[in-house]
């Protein structure tokens, strides 16, 4: 079977035109967080010095994942025991 993948890149780039070094972050949206009255998590972040460009990079890339089973608590690890790359728009389902 012959599975094409599709993922998309992307690119930010930030110039810190301030005097002082400072650190950037970047945030992902997600609605129902604010709904649920819980704060958004920094995605990516990265120090900047003045006068500096910052790149930030990433893709998109959808998967399925399988775990064991088993209660979540402080201190557990969550473990993939297996990821399998999709592509969502031909073939999401396994």
């Amino acid at each position: 079977m012959l599975l094409t993948l599709f993922f998309k890149e992307y690119k930010l780039t930030v110039k810190n035109e301030g005097t002082f070094k400072g650190d950037l972050a970047v945030y992902q949206k997600q609605p129902d967080l604010e709904e649920m009255g819980a704060m958004r998590l920094a995605w990516f972040t990265k120090g900047s010095n003045p006068n500096t460009e910052v790149e930030f990079g990433w893709n998109v890339n959808y998967n399925f994942v399988w775990s064991e089973e088993g209660d979540l608590k402080p201190e557990v690890i969550f473990k993939a025991t297996q990821i399998v790359d999709t592509d969502i728009k031909a073939n999401n389902k396994k």
